[in-house]
């Protein structure tokens, strides 16, 4: 049976009118808590799992079938509308929502993460907004809009400009998504991850000269000008 380490106060709030919170006490030490320290709020027992050291800091809220677990440190956040947060991780000033999910490791910092987003593997996000079933794995988004389908790994993104999706392309009429990492310009089409030069060797081994080939050699002849042009 599973310890639990937090209770009521009985403090509520209403939140938006519709839902009622409560604020949640420690019972037990773990981790940097204390027997007897406030943390944030909660709709239910639902939201923030008994297991680990997750917790909720100063007026944090989990609702609407959001959950909290593993060693979660939620920190002047909202965690809402199904998004769960499972793993070794910091959220810090930001909102998390719409079936969102940060898994694993991973800081999310002054974000908006939504509509599906998924974020694992130590990503580092900081003051950007991540939806429309976004994946982001290993990587570092600062100052981003991504609001669109794609699949980053090991990227360093910066700014908007610093990605770039097309789609529907190849046999399979996937998405391919280009974008900054720390030593060049990185490419994830379905199961491939790697540079630009691997994946125009990737292309010629598979398509040749056929239709698909052509048009990947002229897509990555795009991506080679997107990314070598100042557009500032």
């Amino acid at each position: 049976m599973v310890e639990r380490k937090y209770e009521f106060t009985g403090e509520t709030i209403e939140h938006s009118g519709t839902v009622t919170l409560h604020r949640i006490r420690a019972v037990r030490d773990f981790d940097d808590v204390k027997v007897g320290d406030v943390g944030g709020w909660i709709e239910s027992e639902h939201n923030l799992s008994h297991n680990g050291d997750c917790w909720l800091y100063g007026n944090s809220k989990v609702f609407e079938c959001g959950q909290v677990g593993g060693n979660a440190k939620i920190k002047h956040s909202n965690v809402f509308n199904n998004a769960q947060i499972l793993g070794n991780i910091t959220v810090c000033s930001s909102n998390v929502y719409d079936s969102a999910v940060v898994i694993g490791r991973a800081q999310i910092e002054q974000s908006q993460l939504g509509q599906h987003a998924r974020i694992s593997g130590g990503s580092q996000i900081c003051k950007s907004r991540i939806g429309n079933y976004a994946r982001i794995e290993g990587s570092v988004v600062k100052g981003a809009d991504i609001g669109v389908p794609c699949h980053i790994r090991h990227g360093h993104i910066e700014s908007s400009r610093d990605l770039l999706t097309i789609g529907p392309i190849g046999s399979e009429d996937g998405t391919l998504t280009a974008y900054r990492g720390k030593s060049g310009i990185l490419v994830t089409r379905g199961c491939f991850t790697g540079t630009l030069g691997e994946f125009t060797i990737a292309v010629e081994n598979r398509h040749g000269d056929n239709l698909h080939g052509r048009l990947y050699q002229s897509t990555i002849e795009f991506i080679e000008l997107y990314f070598s042009e100042d557009r500032s």
